[in-house]
């Protein structure tokens, strides 16, 4: 029995070790080779541990960023020392901590295969290896981005207060470090309302959802005041997106066209194959969900 056991748990976990090991070396390779640049050196200075905390969210939010990555990075320094390569490796950190929270969520919406091929891409993909290197918010982001969606099946299955307090907490954190976490938020609440009303409404869930929605909003209450300053912004350096944006986006991605075409065609191909399997339907729909109000609305704001 016991070798049967160690069997399935070498299988099961080596696997995962050999590729988060990998994302390790390809996120640490030449990691201090460039200096800083501009946006990291706006990290580094705000998170100036010679800064008060005061001031370290006065600057943050002054320059529309949420305050939550300036304040842990300035922590960070208070206890490993003021450096660059302190920052770096920070956000290093997070890079690495998001391949086997991709696994758990791709086992969690499919099964343990896809929880692997998830981790094996998101261990070798040169977009998140890229924000895993710099000082900035961005590694935190997606990190927090799939936990919060971990914790999100966790309290629709559970719905107990230790469950609503978790994702909660993460919720808040997620919404306090970047606005774009704003449309994940947005997503898991919008299929809250849905999961509660479906077959009948689920009392005990909707009251939950209520409580979590109430706990985000009062976490963002010290920066409500320059959200709603930023809406009324008008100028930017980020440009109109073209027509074409959304090819050169997927393009991007994968960093070859040709490439690119090939995998929207198994995209399209395995989202089809969802809407027939009875059992999957759920993840189709929060897929859907995440992607529409993660990418294309604002996509649809910016033009």
């Amino acid at each position: 029995m016991f070798s049967k056991l160690g069997k399935n748990i070498f299988r099961k976990y080596v696997p995962l070790l050999l590729i988060v090991l990998l994302g390790i070396v390809l996120r640490l390779n030449d990691l201090l080779e460039k200096s800083l640049w501009y946006d990291e050196v706006f990290s580094v200075g705000v998170s100036d541990p010679n800064n008060s905390l005061s001031e370290v969210f006065q600057q943050t939010v002054e320059d529309v960023h949420p305050p939550f990555y300036q304040i842990l990075l300035w922590l960070v320094f208070h206890v490993f020392g003021y450096g660059e390569w302190v920052a770096r490796v920070f956000s290093v950190v997070f890079g690495v901590a998001l391949i086997p929270s991709i696994y758990c969520l791709g086992r969690k919406l499919f099964n343990e295969r896809v929880g692997v091929i998830a981790a094996l891409l998101s261990s070798v993909n040169f977009v998140l290896i890229a924000l895993s290197r710099d000082a900035r918010s961005y590694s935190l982001l997606v990190f927090l981005g799939v936990v919060s969606f971990l914790l999100f099946f966790r309290f629709v299955e559970r719905k107990s207060v230790r469950e609503v307090c978790l994702y909660t907490a993460c919720a808040s954190l997620l919404v306090n470090t970047h606005y774009f976490g704003f449309f994940l938020v947005m997503a898991q609440f919008i299929l809250l309302l849905y999961f509660s009303v479906r077959t009948g409404l689920d009392r005990r869930l909707f009251i939950a959802s209520c409580a979590a929605a109430l706990g985000v909003f009062l976490s963002l209450v010290p920066v409500l005041s320059y959200i709603f300053a930023n809406f009324k912004r008008t100028d930017t350096w980020i440009r109109k997106p073209e027509d074409d944006f959304l090819v050169e986006w997927f393009t991007l991605l994968f960093g070859n066209l040709t490439v690119a075409l090939i995998c929207g065609m198994f995209m399209v191909f395995a989202l089809m194959r969802l809407l027939v399997v009875e059992d999957r339907k759920d993840s189709l729909k929060l897929l859907l969900v995440w992607w529409f109000l993660g990418f294309i609305v604002a996509w649809l704001r910016s033009s």
